[in-house]
């Protein structure tokens, strides 16, 4: 069978502690800080679309509700997911950006990412946002990266076989930083998941955004 040409991550890739700059979402839900001190969490897919607040789209491998969720609303000229705390209280905001030659997605929070940084012309409920990434997929490829404000970059890459389920390994400034498998059932969700691993320093709030992008992308690109 054909395979990507991008290695699968192995247990000692998330041995590596990464040094991540910028602010995380939420201080209910912190970055692991020692080598193999990961996260595992189940994540409905197609949450793009998803509009129940009652139903948690986002589990612990043991099928206890993670910290934050994802829900799904849609506008006449543009698409919005947000992602919520454990108390339903928004704390970031993801915009599909329109007219665009690649398509893009951009991610949202409530506070600078940056010092200095102005808000930007996005706002959610009267609140300004601020720009804190931008995930493109690249021309004639399955390749998607999402760019911080600060710069730096994640790229999300496919490996393992060209059919079947999706497997995705996730680099942070070229590191292996997150493992994210498409299960084709979970019992939790009475459909497609995706089994995520996230390795350390790496804020899970903003893996499960950037996971969403794709899922969606991909569906886009289905349609």
């Amino acid at each position: 069978m054909f395979q990507h040409s991008t290695p699968i991550p192995k247990a000692q890739d998330f041995d590596y502690v990464h040094q991540v700059t910028g602010p995380i979402f939420t201080d209910e839900v912190m970055p692991s800080s020692q080598p193999r001190q990961i996260y595992r969490l189940k994540m409905k897919e197609k949450l793009w679309t998803s509009w129940s607040r009652d139903s948690y789209g986002i589990r612990y491998t043991d099928g206890t509700p993670f910290g934050v969720d994802i829900q799904g609303h849609a506008f006449t000229l543009r698409d919005r997911i947000v992602l919520r705390d454990s108390k339903g209280a928004v704390i970031g905001v993801m915009l599909r950006m329109f007219f665009r030659l690649q398509e893009t997605f951009k991610i949202y929070g409530f506070r600078p990412f940056k010092e200095g940084q102005a808000p930007s012309d996005q706002a959610y409920e009267g609140k300004s946002l601020y720009s804190w990434a931008e995930v493109v997929e690249k021309f004639m490829s399955v390749q998607r990266i999402m760019t911080m404000a600060d710069g730096t970059r994640y790229v999300a890459d496919q490996v393992g076989g060209f059919l079947g389920p999706q497997h995705l390994r996730l680099t942070y400034n070229g590191k292996v930083c997150v493992s994210a498998k498409q299960l084709n059932w979970a019992a939790d969700f009475a459909g497609k998941s995706w089994d995520i691993t996230i390795g350390p320093g790496v804020d899970p709030c903003l893996i499960c955004c950037f996971i969403a992008v794709i899922d969606e992308m991909k569906e886009n690109r289905n349609d």
